[in-house]
């Protein structure tokens, strides 16, 4: 059976976890270490996952067989109702490449467009090219790429409409 649960402070190391062994791959990559960069996702700590459901991030686990296999965070930006970002997106390695990704973000974008979000923003490692496509291939768009001063690496900035404004323009950033 597969369904996915709303995640409370209660499961900040459960959650904690996904997030880092899902992460654990692009840190090594990336050459990165908790040293230089703590607050990037591989090294998630049940704390830092606490203090971001204490700030208005929601989170959802994804359950296969009654096993957690993935986590995904969502909130609305502070200076935009409308606006929604999704982050903390992890899929257990072992259980990747089952189409669970897919139900998680539909989710993700599910409760944020019932929240009255109209365009959802993610953000990925730039030099991540087979991410970016999958995002692409979900609705994304790229916005932006640049360098952030807290990451050794470009960050890709992506987009996607989730409803109807009103509005035929298709540019994103009309929103």
């Amino acid at each position: 059976m597969i369904c996915s649960r709303s995640a409370g402070e209660d499961h900040a190391d459960l959650l904690s976890y996904i997030i880092r062994e899902s992460f654990r791959e692009q840190a090594v990559i990336l050459k990165m270490n908790p040293a230089c960069y703590p607050n990037y996702s591989a090294f998630e700590t049940g704390e830092k996952v606490r203090a971001r459901l204490s700030s208005g991030d929601h989170a959802l686990l994804f359950y296969a067989n009654d096993e957690a296999v993935g986590t995904i965070s969502y909130q609305i930006a502070p200076a935009d109702s409308k606006v929604g970002y999704i982050k903390r997106f992890a899929i257990l390695p072992a259980y990747r490449k089952r189409g669970y990704s897919e139900l998680l973000m539909k989710e993700a974008e599910q409760s944020l467009q019932e929240l009255g979000v109209a365009r959802i923003e993610i953000s990925i490692v730039a030099q991540f090219e087979k991410l970016q496509k999958y995002y692409e291939r979900m609705g994304y768009k790229v916005l932006d790429r640049k360098t952030v001063a807290a990451l050794p690496f470009e960050v890709t900035f992506m987009s996607k409409a989730i409803y109807n404004t009103g509005d035929d323009s298709t540019d994103l950033q009309h929103l």
